[in-house]
C-alpha cells in the first residue's frame, strides 16, 4: 500500500512517499550566538584582591585579555571594561566571543622557576579550576601555590597574572620574596 503524507515545515509543504509509513522530516537550525548566553552557570568578573601592600592600588580591578596574537592573550587586570567569566566544569572561560576562550593555568615545573606565565587562548583552557570561597579561584593541583601579579611588559596600568609553583623557593627565602613590582593576590569572583 502506498500513501502520501504531508508535513508542514514553516511556510512550505513537503510531500513524503512511503511504503508502510512515512519518516518525519526534521530540520535543525542553529540559533545565532548572543553574548552572555554561551553558558548556563552564573557569570562573574574575576577581581584582584592584593595580599601585599605594593599592589593594593589594583584591588577590585578585573581580569581581561591583552591580545598578543591570533587566539592568544596575556591575562591582565584593568579598572574598566570587565569581561564576564564562568566555570565550565573545571575550565575558567570568558563569555566574550562566539568561540570559547579559556585560561590556561596548568602548573608544572618545566622551567624550574617559582612562577610561570598564565595565558588566555581560544579553546576551553586548562585547570582544574575551583572556587575556594575565601581564597577565591584556584587551580586544584599539587604544584599550584597561588597567584602572582606583576607590573610587567604591559606597563603599570595592566598588571599581568602569573602562577606560583610550589617547591622552587631557595633555601632561606620566603614564599613572599618576589620582585618589587610583583605581589601575591587572590582571584575573587564578583558575581553578576
Amino acid at each position: 500500500m502506498v500513501f502520501i503524507r504531508s508535513i508542514a515545515l514553516g511556510a512550505s509543504i513537503v510531500g513524503i512517499i512511503g511504503v508502510s509509513s512515512a519518516a518525519q522530516v526534521l530540520t535543525a537550525r542553529q540559533e545565532p550566538w548572543v553574548p552572555g548566553t554561551q553558558n548556563n552557570t552564573q557569570e562573574f568578573y574575576v577581581t584582584l584582591k592584593a595580599t601585599t601592600a605594593s599592589l593594593e592600588k589594583y584591588n577590585g580591578w578585573t581580569l581581561q585579555a591583552w591580545h598578543t596574537g591570533a587566539g592568544l592573550a596575556d591575562p591582565v587586570f584593568a579598572s574598566d571594561s570587565p569581561s564576564p567569566a564562568f566555570l565550565n566544569g573545571t575550565s575558567l572561560q570568558f563569555d566574550v566571543s562566539p568561540y570559547p576562550f579559556g585560561v590556561d593555568a596548568l602548573p608544572s615545573d618545566e622551567n624550574y622557576g617559582r612562577w610561570e606565565p598564565v595565558t588566555i587562548t581560544s579553546g576551553y583552557g586548562s585547570g582544574p579550576w575551583v572556587n575556594n570561597e575565601a581564597d577565591g579561584l584556584q587551580v586544584n593541583a599539587e604544584e599550584s601555590d597561588g597567584w602572582l601579579v606583576c607590573e610587567w611588559s604591559h606597563g603599570d596600568n595592566a598588571p599581568q597574572l602569573f602562577q606560583l609553583i610550589k617547591g622552587f623557593d631557595s633555601v632561606g627565602t620566603s614564599p613572599n620574596d618576589v620582585p618589587a613590582t610583583c605581589g601575591r593576590v587572590l582571584l575573587i569572583p564578583e558575581w553578576i
